[in-house]
């Protein structure tokens, strides 16, 4: 849903969760999550102190239904900003996640820092990104998309990693979803 640049950042002021609704064309497994966050520092307002937020606590969380208590899986990790600019790092659940053919995934901030999600500004996925709002799901109303890339896992395999080369590929062209492909376009 994202061009891989981010334009700005996104975090919350309190412990919730927040993601993106994934729509997949039959239920499958999701093995680990790509997640660029925007490095920040946050200084606090009332006694100056300052914290930069790299491996700060969050809960990578795959839901299975709009509502924030659907948890199929979550798993405590750190934030890792990586060392160059839009770095997107690997978050891997132990095991891979089944999953319906809709589902959200994102995290859940586990203090009241902004932990700075990468937000791309290019496409406007407004109506995919959702967050906890005292136990409902409710839409966020900025315009932009999470940078958030849930890593398909189908029958022990991972379906963009081993794509064969189209030379001996037979049958239909592979679609990747979500990402990179975007109105048919694909961005590598």
């Amino acid at each position: 849903y994202d061009d891989g640049e981010a334009d700005g950042g996104f975090g919350m002021n309190r412990a919730r969760g927040f993601g993106v609704e994934v729509n997949l064309p039959r239920p499958d497994s999701i093995s680990a999550v790509w997640i660029h966050f925007v490095p920040v520092v946050y200084v606090n307002p009332i006694n100056g102190d300052v914290d930069y937020l790299q491996d700060q606590d969050f809960r990578l969380t795959i839901w299975g239904d709009a509502d924030p208590d659907s948890i199929l899986a979550s798993r405590s990790l750190k934030v890792n900003y990586g060392d160059e600019p839009n770095h997107f790092e690997r978050y891997a659940f132990l095991q891979p996640v089944k999953v319906p053919t809709k589902f959200w995934v994102g995290v859940r901030q586990t203090n009241n820092l902004p932990i700075n999600l990468g937000l791309d500004r290019t496409y406007d996925n407004r109506s995919l990104m959702d967050y906890d709002s005292l136990g409902n799901w409710t839409p966020i109303s900025l315009a932009g998309s999470f940078m958030i890339r849930p890593e398909v896992f189908s029958g022990g395999r991972n379906t963009v990693a081993d794509i064969d080369p189209w030379a001996t590929i037979a049958g239909p062209a592979p679609q990747l979803y979500p990402n990179p492909a975007y109105d048919g376009n694909i961005y590598l």
